[in-house]
């Protein structure tokens, strides 16, 4: 199963010809020498229409039978046997991680209304193009008093709030952390052991946690000795 990966953004990049990077998890054969994992998940990647761009040091792998897993740097990898990576503990930091980000977001949006997420504009350009362009719907979107809030301080602050994440923030603290967690492992996109690449059928939360619910089930029933191996690749733009 493979789903396209929406690409239109606020800001009118979707006219590139690839989506920017994203990590997709892979889930490559047991007993694979670990040399040969870069190789076999390119491969696959490649062949359902991906453009590979490398290697992720994602996981956290523990100093023990560090020979298991791939390009080993500062405590991370890229690639091993899922039994030997500390999931657990990178799925605590990521909840943790995202529960700060969610509380510098409410001290900086506090006193705005709730804003309208970017594919309520984009499904109102796509149903009406002539009458309602594109350019309006940015305008329409990037003028909302809390998406202004988010934009001032990443001017000054390096893009801090994640702004594509708007409709996750606005679903408060637990749901947010609990977010970060489901995505500290399934990452964007997941190519199962059996042959499936589960990935978002859209940017909406829904869809986001749909992928997430499946990703999840599907990593929790893989043996301890099943490799996994992480990527950052681009698509081809919807």
């Amino acid at each position: 199963m493979s789903n396209t990966i929406a690409t239109a953004t606020p800001d009118g990049s979707s006219s590139g010809t690839t989506a920017p990077a994203r990590t997709v998890i892979v889930c490559l054969p047991i007993n694979t020498d670990p040399q040969f994992l870069p190789a076999l998940g390119h491969a696959r990647l490649a062949t359902a229409g991906y453009t590979v761009l490398g290697t992720v040091l994602r996981f956290p792998a523990p100093g023990r039978r560090a020979r298991k897993h791939l390009d080993v740097h500062h405590g991370f990898t890229c690639a091993g046997p899922i039994g030997l990576l500390d999931l657990d503990g990178m799925r605590r930091a990521a909840a943790a991680a995202a529960a700060q980000t969610w509380q510098h977001w409410n001290y900086i949006v506090a006193g705005t209304p709730i804003a309208r997420p970017w594919w309520v504009f984009a499904d109102r350009y796509i149903a009406d193009p002539a009458r309602y362009p594109i350019a309006q719907a940015q305008q329409d979107y990037l003028t909302q008093p809390r998406i202004l809030a988010m934009r001032a301080f990443n001017a000054l602050h390096h893009n801090a709030l994640p702004t594509g994440e708007l409709e996750a923030l606005q679903q408060g603290l637990n749901t947010y952390a609990t977010l970060g967690q489901l995505a500290a492992v399934a990452a964007d996109g997941l190519a199962t052991a059996d042959g499936c690449i589960l990935i978002p059928a859209s940017t909406r939360l829904d869809d986001q946690l749909t992928y997430l619910h499946h990703a999840n089930h599907h990593l929790a029933a893989l043996p301890a000795n099943q490799p996994i191996t992480a990527y950052a690749v681009t698509t081809p733009a919807a």
